[in-house]
């Protein structure tokens, strides 16, 4: 047996060891390829923002580069069309223009080389008028910077705002300032806010008001004269709600320990937004609600309150319902201010007939005399214009009312045409509402109920209630689950609310428009359509108080489509043009600002003013 190789074989060594260095190589690269994997920054959302700011970078070099070679090529051309400064030309006068002249003359006859020598004596002769300066009133110009102050229309140096809404905080602050300590000293018990009160009110009479001022010296080269009213003259006469109403209080109680009893000054009443939150609102109810007797048929104010309907004849009052002007006061301005453009100046031209929207017009006798005055006197103050009566909502029954009760040869004289707007010629279902639910008037955390109470005593009210012209008897517009009430069923109907004095009301006032007589003017009858009304109350329960489901039917959300378009039946009835309107989608309030129906009321007041221009030539 051979002998066991003893030490160790070379080759074995040598493999041995390549082996562990190329194992040892291959760990180091996994070790060097784990270190770099884990050092990479592989986030898409990093690279591509690496990459947009890359781009980025790039286009603000490009853009750079641009502009400067942009800068350079402008600049060269600049440079290269660049004339010589032109010497400045002195003026010159008359005279030395004649001698200018005369010295050519000379040199064309051969005498250029004499020179003419002025005389010293002529020296002090005067210096003929330079027309080169303009001089008015004393004042000289001679540039055109200066001839622009000299022909301005203002006295003063001073730009003067020509639009008088824009003057009107500055001279309300004026006005504010030499008024306020008067009315302090005059009022020593009233609040501040009391007394602003007042002074707002003298400020929309006030001739400083920029919207009074008849005659300014900073437009008065460009306003527009009566004789240059481009359209005739107009009185607005609004709705239920439509009018300021301002109280005085001297009560023997108040109805709730933060209610006053006694003022000393009027205040505003309605709409007044400080009185129509909870609890005050109760003060406002008791002020606000009427008494009605059925021995005389007239309502009297509660005792110890007084009211009045400011302004009357103004149209400001009819324009903001709200003396402060918040925009839930817009009434007529919107309607306004888009045709006083044409001439028209408040006031003159531009009246208001604002009423006791409480009252129906068989209590109404003295604002039918005032109205008939009102018209007449804007007529005589526009030279013999004739008017148009401008009417929304139950103004337009109101003025059938007064219309209705003149004499066509009056009518003939005075009025030019009327333009009624959501006319409520026939009633509304909306009434039996009010009556059985009561209206929150758009304010959520006011209680319907709570005012219910006053406007259930107001009889204009059920002067609204819905017409048999237009309403048959098999038709129902109350459903309960005991009954239903139809138009011949009123009587029941304020019986089951608890107020039978509104069936007395109704007695008074039903007959008041009833048979709709043709008013014997020119009329536009302009509404909307299209919008959920209410045509049904339905109740759950016997008896039809409290909240109901409501059927919706056609109308303009307020009145029902039937009473809107009542007014063309006069098509028939007069010679007179009758123009029924209908705007689809246009709600109750849309028909005083919506922009079509401005530019229809804009159209008519200026073509009725051409009219009579050709009738006249």
């Amino acid at each position: 047996m051979p002998k066991k190789f003893e030490g160790e074989n070379s080759k074995v060594a040598v493999a041995r060891a390549r082996k562990e260095a190329a194992k040892q190589a291959d760990q180091k690269k996994k070790e060097e390829k784990q270190e770099e994997e884990f050092w990479k920054d592989d986030d898409k959302h990093v690279q591509k923002k690496l990459q947009r700011k890359d781009e980025k970078e790039k286009k603000r070099v490009e853009q750079l580069e641009k502009k400067t070679a942009l800068k350079n090529l402008a600049d060269e051309e600049m440079e290269a069309i660049k004339a010589p400064p032109k010497q400045a030309s002195s003026k010159i006068s008359r005279l030395q223009i004649q001698a200018e002249l005369e010295k050519r003359e000379a040199a064309a006859k051969g005498k250029g080389s004499q020179t003419k020598v002025v005389p010293v004596e002529d020296m002090d002769a005067p210096i003929p008028e330079n027309i080169n300066r303009v001089v008015i009133d004393g004042e000289v110009a001679s540039s055109v910077d200066e001839a622009i102050q000299v022909l301005r229309i203002s006295d003063s140096a001073a730009d003067i705002e020509r639009h008088p809404e824009k003057r009107m905080k500055a001279a309300y602050a004026a006005f504010e300032e030499r008024h306020l300590p008067r009315l302090r000293e005059e009022n020593p018990n009233m609040r501040l806010s009391q007394v602003k009160q007042m002074l707002h009110r003298e400020w929309l009479k006030s001739p400083e008001n920029p919207l009074n001022a008849s005659h300014s010296q900073y437009n008065k080269k460009k306003c527009i004269a009566a004789n240059d009213l481009q359209g005739h003259p107009v009185i607005l006469v609004p709705g239920d709600g439509g009018s300021q109403i301002e109280g005085r209080l001297d009560k023997p109680t108040a109805v709730h320990y933060v209610c006053s009893k006694k003022t000393d000054y009027w205040f505003s009443l309605w709409l007044n937004m400080e009185l129509l939150v909870p609890i005050v609102i109760d003060c406002w109810v008791d002020n606000m609600k009427l008494t009605y007797d059925n021995t005389t048929r007239k309502t009297t104010n509660n005792p110890g309150v007084e009211i009045r309907i400011p302004d009357f004849g103004n149209s400001t009052s009819v324009e903001w319902i709200d003396p402060s002007k918040a925009s839930a006061g817009n009434y007529f301005a919107t309607i306004a201010e888009s045709i006083l453009k044409f001439g028209y100046e408040r006031n003159v031209s531009l009246r208001g007939a604002p009423y006791d929207f409480r009252k129906a017009p068989n209590e109404l006798q003295d604002y039918f005399v005032n109205t008939k005055a009102l018209v007449e006197d804007t007529y005589s103050r526009t030279n013999g214009q004739k008017i148009i009566f401008i009417t929304h909502s139950m103004g337009s029954p109101m003025i059938l009312y007064f219309l209705n009760h003149q004499t066509q040869e009056w009518k003939n004289k005075y009025i030019k045409s009327w333009i009624s707007l959501a006319g409520c010629w026939a009633g509304t279902i909306k009434a039996l509402k009010v009556y059985a639910q009561g209206d929150n008037l758009g304010v959520r955390v006011l209680s319907e109920t709570a005012l219910r109470e006053q406007q259930r005593t107001s009889p204009s009210l059920s002067w609204l209630m819905p017409s048999d012209k237009l309403w048959t008897p098999e038709e129902v517009m109350v459903q309960t689950s005991g009954r239903n009430y139809t138009i011949r069923d009123y009587q029941d109907f304020f019986l089951d609310i608890d107020f039978p004095l509104g069936y007395d009301m109704w007695q008074d006032t039903h007959p008041l428009v009833h048979e709709l007589t043709a008013p014997g003017v020119e009329i536009h009858c302009i509404f909307g359509t299209g919008v959920d009304t209410a045509e049904r109350l339905v109740y759950s329960k016997s008896s039809p108080i409290g909240k109901a489901t409501i059927i919706m039917g056609d109308g303009d959300g307020t009145v029902n489509v039937r009473s809107l378009a009542a007014c063309s039946k006069w098509i028939k009835e007069q010679s007179q043009p009758v123009y029924v309107q209908a705007f689809p989608n246009r709600d109750h309030m849309a028909v005083l600002y919506d922009p079509v129906i401005l530019d229809y009321i804009q159209r008519v007041v200026t073509a009725s003013q051409e009219e009579e221009a050709v009738r006249k030539a």
